[in-house]
Order: structure tokens, then C-alpha cells, then sequence
């Protein structure tokens, strides 16, 4: 069977790459120039599965392509019938994230006020809602030591799948 991804290297190849090594199944890697050029493949029954982002919760929804399940350790507001992969295959967790950054040698102050301000936006119910509603679960808050230790994690992690599968750069 061949999966599609939004292209090499992605967090969607990755993704299914851990997926594959987790539960020990064997699919070929097909990537496309991004996620409507993979997901129009798979709805041309070109690849038979892909993982997605939010992009395509309205295409579920639609009833054009079937939700399986969801990469993260909580089922996703915008897909609640669907489990999460852990909840069949314990331990696996593929999750996108975003952080903010500023330049070295930002002022204390203005550090906190960014992340005073981001965090208001991030938690009213508007904010939320647009998330949920997109496929993109809740926001994710997180302190800078929190967030620097999630990049350490995920470095090791997707660094170790990355040199097992010997992902190169095109």
C-alpha cells in the first residue's frame, strides 16, 4: 500500500514513519508538493492513506475521506468520534506544535509582555473556538522552559526515527 505525505521529510511523512515502526506495518512513502496535491491523491485512490492537518477535517466531515484516527493523546475537539492512535497502539503520539521566538538579548520585560498578551488571545473562547473548529486542537501554553524541553524531546525522538529511515534533504 502506498501513503501519500505533504512531502519529504514532513511531519506528516515522520509521522507515519513512527507509525509504521510502531506498530510494525510496511506502506511505501509517495510525497507530493504539499497537502491538496497529496490529499487529491488520495481521494483519486492514487495512495490509500495519508495523515492530514486541519485542512482536511471539512473533507471528513464532507464524507469524501474517512477519518481513522487522530495522532495526538486526547481526541481532537473537531473530530471527537475518531480515537486517537494511542488508544490502540499505546505510546505513539505525533503532534504538530508552534512556538513564538524573538531574537537573543530581547529585554526581560518585553519577553513577558509578549507572552502576557499572546496568552489573553490564545485563551479567550473566540481564539479556542477557531482552533477547534479548524482540526487544530487546543492552543498550546506552554512556559519557555516547558517549550524548550518539548524541543529537546522532539529533537530526540524525530532525530533517531529520521536517521533510521534515512530521510535526506531534496
Amino acid at each position: 500500500m502506498f501513503y501519500a505525505s505533504i512531502g519529504n521529510g514532513s511531519n506528516h511523512h515522520l509521522a507515519m514513519e513512527m507509525l509504521k515502526q510502531h506498530v510494525g506495518i510496511e506502506l511505501v512513502h509517495v510525497p507530493y508538493r504539499g497537502g491538496g496535491p497529496a490529499a487529491l491523491a488520495l481521494l483519486s485512490n492514487e495512495v490509500s492513506v495519508m495523515f492530514g492537518g486541519g485542512s482536511v477535517v471539512p473533507t471528513i466531515k464532507s464524507g469524501k475521506l474517512r477519518g481513522l484516527a487522530t495522532t495526538g493523546t486526547v481526541r481532537n475537539p473537531a473530530t471527537p468520534e475518531l480515537p486517537t492512535i494511542a488508544e490502540m497502539y499505546p505510546g505513539f503520539e505525533a503532534l504538530s506544535w508552534h512556538g513564538v521566538f524573538v531574537p537573543a538579548g530581547t529585554p526581560q520585560p518585553i519577553m513577558v509582555r509578549l507572552r502576557e498578551e499572546l496568552t489573553a488571545v490564545a485563551s479567550t473562547p473566540d481564539f479556542k473556538e477557531k482552533l477547534a473548529n479548524t482540526g487544530s486542537g487546543e492552543p498550546y501554553l506552554v512556559t519557555p522552559d516547558e517549550l524548550t524541553a518539548r524541543m529537546k524531546a522532539d529533537h530526540e525522538k524525530y532525530g533517531k526515527l529520521i536517521r533510521s529511515i534515512g530521510v535526506k534533504v531534496d
